[in-house]
């Protein structure tokens, strides 16, 4: 039976205005996840909040095994087939479902098999809703990445912000602990996928296809298997540091890391907007306009380099000041950890391109090997590095394997997708980091702090000056800007 053609309610917008409300979408997200954060830190005792960490660990693992790589399976096939998103979503749907009833179960005795105490096991309880909902919402917002109309998404975003950090704020202050942030999470991932229902089925009218769908998801399973392997080994690797600082250290340390941690996903949310509404223009243009899709590619590689090495500089120098002055002087042995992570966030910028480059050109079982022997020296440097460091040693270990992963990735992308040029990418923010280092390094015997801000200026100037990203190059980004500050400009001069 040919599934009949619906017509698709709204136009696909430029990555720039995308990127634009969900960046505006963001900010909302990441003022109430930062409040909430600090909010909680500081109200949890230190042993509460390392329960907490812990069981978010493990929650996240789990996430991605019930997850299963399915709704970047249906993105990429509602991208390149769109005849036929109404059946995608329908069957992504239906293998969420599936999934989250296997692996929701398991969640208790893994815990009790780790030797976690009662307070971490009633979280894994709590957030099996936390683990359904959020394998539904991410399958629900397939189809508007693929639509490539971000707006809903981001209002999606703002939601189930909004609505964890309300009731995570109430929660936290009616004294329930723990649990109760959990819960808020379980609820703001619940609105946002009620929401999302809603909106496919009032907005973008596309009707929810499940007749047929149970005897394919198997079928739909083994291909997003290896997106989920690579997924299942990623999540593990971004994990496995905190739970190994559980056990070879203390709790209280694994509070210090997973503030730590913290403040990595924090970072983590700009590209995280930015690559997935990049994803499926890379993925058309490599079957379309390939050299063109490499320009676009590597735009953005240096946009991230221009974007992400500043608070790596500022966090090396500042760090101490900056743990301090949020959390309080419990956290305070948390600055070096966080100081050495900072080259992660530069990282994890890249990485996080190149992983898409890959699955867009249907490389994703190539990143298995790559994720895995990446986890297997994580894990063996933490075994070396946490009971002699504790947190500073696995951040050590997660830096390395890290390093580790992206030259891996860029050796793959160039050999199977397109050629990396090393030259133009690497040696003048190279050059301008060295510089920033030179005055940084001996200012910071002087005043820490004025490192930090002197740092990421002097870097972002000497790319400036060598054109490191031209004015042509930066005229799609800006011009949109100039444009809505010309509009409320003339708006208030006629007002």
């Amino acid at each position: 039976m040919v599934e009949p053609e619906h017509p698709r309610s709204t136009r696909p917008a430029s990555l720039v205005f995308n990127t634009a409300v969900m960046t505006a979408s963001s900010a909302v997200s990441f003022a109430v996840t930062t409040a909430l954060a600090i909010f909680a830190i500081r109200t949890f005792s230190v042993e509460e909040y390392g329960h907490f960490a812990i069981a978010l660990a493990l929650i996240g693992i789990f996430a991605v095994f019930s997850e299963t790589g399915i709704s970047t399976v249906a993105l990429r096939s509602m991208s390149t087939d769109t005849s036929r998103e109404a059946h995608y979503l329908g069957l992504a749907l239906v293998a969420e479902l599936v999934t989250s009833l296997v692996i929701a179960p398991l969640m208790l005795p893994v815990g009790v098999l780790l030797g976690y105490p009662t307070e971490v096991l009633v979280l894994l309880a709590i957030g099996a809703a936390y683990l359904f909902f959020q394998g539904f919402l991410t399958a629900l917002d397939a189809i508007f990445r693929a639509r490539r109309v971000f707006v809903f998404p981001a209002l999606l975003l703002a939601v189930q912000a909004v609505v964890t950090g309300a009731a995570g704020a109430a929660l936290i202050s009616s004294g329930s602990g723990p649990p109760g942030l959990v819960a808020a999470m379980g609820l703001g991932y619940a609105a946002a996928a009620v929401a999302a229902f809603a909106l496919v089925r009032s907005l973008l009218k596309i009707p929810i296809v499940l007749a047929g769908t149970v005897r394919k998801v198997p079928s739909f399973l083994r291909t997003a298997f290896p997106i989920a392997a690579t997924g299942g080994i990623g999540i593990i690797y971004e994990r496995v540091d905190l739970l190994m600082v559980s056990k070879l250290d203390s709790t209280p340390a694994a509070a210090i890391y997973g503030v730590v941690l913290t403040a990595l996903a924090i970072s983590a949310i700009l590209p995280s907007i930015i690559v997935p509404a990049f994803f499926p223009l890379l993925a058309t243009g490599l079957r379309e306009a390939r050299e063109q899709a490499r320009e676009s590619f590597f735009l953005l590689w240096r946009v991230f380099l221009v974007t992400s090495v500043p608070i790596a500089l500022f966090l090396l120098f500042g760090s101490d000041e900056v743990v301090t002055a949020v959390l309080g002087d419990r956290y305070k042995s948390a600055g070096t950890p966080l100081a050495i992570v900072g080259g992660c966030i530069v990282l994890g910028f890249l990485n996080s391109l190149l992983s898409y480059a890959l699955i867009a050109d249907f490389h994703e079982r190539r990143r298995v090997p790559i994720l895995a022997g990446s986890l297997a020296v994580n894990v063996a440097l933490n075994l070396f590095l946490i009971p002699r460091y504790g947190p500073t040693g696995a951040a050590v270990a997660l830096v390395v394997s890290d390093a580790l992963i992206l030259a891996w990735q860029i050796g793959t992308v160039h050999t199977r997708v397109f050629s990396v040029p090393f030259r133009r990418l690497f040696v003048k923010p190279v050059a301008a980091a060295l510089a920033a280092l030179a005055v940084a390094v001996p200012l910071s015997t002087v005043t820490t702090l004025g490192a930090a801000i002197a740092a990421p200026c002097i870097y972002v100037t000497v790319l400036v000056l060598v054109s490191y990203v031209n004015r042509e190059e930066w005229r799609p980004l800006i011009e949109p800007l100039r444009s809505f500050a010309s509009r409320r400009t003339l708006r208030a001069g006629t007002g």
